[in-house]
């Protein structure tokens, strides 16, 4: 369990730091630097020394796998200098904590350099991980390359599948609507084919929906590069706004009589009448999860990341209020106000 640290301390002067694309936290000796503003007590391994396995593991971000103590894990690195390494972590462990079945994650160090040590949830498992992508059916009217990646389709394939049981489908739909609420929730822009899917088991080939995996696109890592715009307390207001209700689009559609598009999350939970099962999964997270405890939580997994206080208290309040406003539907002004009177309260 994390421990759960003061965020912010009373020394410190948000606006004048400098905030540089990808802050450095390693000195020229490769040592960890201890910077004031960090305040966390997080333990990073060093995997620099440990040889690549011949795991091989697809995407578009550079990775590749090792092995500790023969348990085999991903190596993940950051894309085009942005924050994706901390978003992988930050929501795949908020996602874990509120009791959604997710890869692990941790933070390492890999020559000076600090990437995601994921753990392989197939290893030593006699399961193999088939993104939905890779779904291939003989029955008539289920060639995948014949979809669109919208949500009737989806479910229509899910539906489908010959070797999901009746029982299984039934939590299939519903992990399939978990995974788009938590997408929701940290504004996950890029839950392509290949970034989810299920557990083939190698004995009786049956399929089981896999840990959520791949969550590195959610939480806006392309941050760093505007991250004065959070800073300022002038402009936070409309650059939070946006983030909720504007962008990013989720890449499922919707299909209406005369178009096809992109499904904006704020739009989808506006009638929940579109599948039954989406309704109860929403009703599930509206009794069992308060936007005060989901506060919390991503309050202990940002403790003790070894970043700026400015990006901890934006990944703090980014995950708490598009779930404040798009999943419990509360109204964006008020949301915003109880928030920074929480978060007021770690200054």
């Amino acid at each position: 369990m994390m421990k759960r640290l003061n965020l912010f301390s009373t020394s410190e002067t948000h606006k004048n730091r400098l905030t540089t694309n990808q802050p450095k936290y390693f000195d020229e000796n490769n040592d960890f630097i201890k910077y004031d503003y960090l305040d966390c007590e997080m333990q990073l391994v060093d995997i620099t020394d440990i040889p690549r396995n011949n795991r091989f593991y697809n995407g578009n971000t550079k990775k590749y796998g090792i092995t500790i103590n023969d348990k085999d894990y991903i190596v993940k690195f950051s894309k085009d200098n942005d924050m994706s390494v901390y978003c992988e972590y930050i929501a795949s462990n908020i996602i874990q904590s509120i009791g959604i079945s997710c890869h692990t994650v941790k933070l390492a160090i890999l020559n000076g350099v600090i990437v995601n040590l994921i753990e392989d949830f197939t290893s030593g498992t006699p399961y193999s991980l088939h993104s939905y992508k890779d779904t291939r059916q003989t029955s008539e009217d289920t060639e995948i390359g014949t979809k669109e990646y919208a949500y009737d389709d989806v479910l229509y394939l899910i539906d489908k599948h010959l070797k999901i049981s009746d029982i299984e489908m039934v939590r299939t739909k519903q992990a399939f609507w978990r995974m788009f609420i938590c997408d929701a929730m940290i504004g996950n822009r890029d839950r392509h084919q290949g970034n989810w899917g299920y557990l083939k088991s190698n004995t009786n080939q049956g399929y089981f929906f896999a840990p959520l995996y791949d969550n590195g696109a959610g939480l806006f890592p392309g941050v760093n590069k505007v991250i004065q715009e959070y800073i300022d307390a002038e402009t936070r207001y409309e650059f939070l706004y946006n983030r909720i209700y504007i962008f990013p689009a989720s890449l499922f559609k919707i299909k209406r009589p005369d178009r096809l598009y992109r499904s904006n999350y704020y739009e989808m939970f506006e009638d929940l009448k579109i599948d039954k099962i989406f309704e109860d999964e929403v009703v599930k997270f509206r009794k069992n999860l308060s936007y005060q405890k989901l506060f919390e939580i991503a309050h202990n997994v940002c403790s003790n990341v070894p970043l700026p206080t400015e990006y901890r208290r934006f990944y703090i309040e980014i995950v708490t209020l598009r779930y404040m406003c798009i999943i419990l539907r509360m109204e964006f002004k008020k949301s915003y106000q109880l928030l920074e009177e929480m978060l007021t309260k770690y200054e």
